[in-house]
């Protein structure tokens, strides 16, 4: 079983769930050929499909379907890995402590390493992903802001790029993420983006590209406090009030590294299911 610490009741007396839709998705589920998942598993894909059915049972779907064909990115995640600590030494992962007013979660993702030869896109992806999951675990968001930092990318960063991977992110974020991402914004925008941008624009959505920001190499902050997030939600390093992406990224690892045991559960309960198709 996998478990959560936050409560269904709270999500019903929020007006964010509604039973009915629960039993309806409870009913369904049965007669297909899917896990049994828990009903708080349900809750979060039906508040990542503003708890439309239909888009539910297809979000379901996609799921199980996309994390089967992605081992490398939904696999054997755990941060004692021998690969997933070297990543975590190349790039910053952060989770801003403080949510929008309409409860949406802030994550910024960046190098600090700038040697390409120190960066594994699958690994880098899969504690994305990690983290993604991570702010479902005690208090779902009602979507997930992600800022992108370009600032140590370099040209050789692109021969690092696997349109395969690329390829099988998109498919999950776009059709079955139990979470719904709302914007991207790429800051410090590097001068060879359009040729990152060719390869990944024909897999993405139109809904997706629309939710695409750019912030260019000298930018006005005050512009982005005033049009996207203030500085109460951001860190130093952005000119923001919160404490350093450095830091947060420590409290980061921490928070990945006490769900370890979550994300076996997760494994265990998919890799059952896989097992029992076969």
């Amino acid at each position: 079983m996998v478990t959560y610490a936050f409560e269904i009741k709270n999500l019903i007396q929020t007006g964010r769930i509604c039973p009915e839709d629960i039993n309806k998705l409870s009913q369904w589920i049965k007669v297909q050929d899917l896990p049994e998942i828990n009903e708080k598993q349900m809750c979060l894909f039906l508040l990542a499909c503003e708890n439309n059915i239909d888009n539910t049972k297809k979000c379901l779907i996609s799921y199980y379907c996309e994390r089967k064909n992605a081992p490398e990115l939904f696999d054997n995640r755990n941060t004692e890995r021998e690969d997933i600590i070297a990543q975590l030494k190349t790039l910053e992962f952060c989770i801003i402590p403080e949510r929008t007013t309409d409860n949406r979660c802030i994550i910024i993702n960046r190098l600090s390493d700038s040697n390409a030869c120190n960066y594994n896109m699958d690994v880098a992806m899969k504690i994305l992903l990690m983290t993604f999951d991570s702010l479902l675990y005690e208090n779902p968001p009602n979507g997930i802001i992600l800022l992108f930092d370009m600032n140590l990318m370099r040209l050789s960063h692109i021969t690092k790029t696997k349109i395969g991977t690329v390829r099988k992110i998109l498919r999950y974020i776009q059709d079955g993420m139990p979470v719904c991402l709302r914007e991207i914004h790429v800051l410090n925008v590097v001068w060879f983006f359009n040729r990152i941008f060719a390869i990944i624009k024909p897999l993405m959505y139109r809904e997706l590209v629309k939710k695409l920001h750019l912030h260019p190499v000298g930018s006005d902050m005050n512009d982005f406090y005033q049009s996207f997030i203030p500085k109460t939600h951001l860190p130093s390093d952005y000119g923001g009030e919160l404490e350093s992406v450095k830091e947060m990224h420590k409290e980061t690892i921490q928070t990945l590294t006490n769900l370890n045991a979550h994300f076996a559960e997760e494994e265990n309960q998919r890799k059952t299911y896989y097992n029992k198709r076969n």
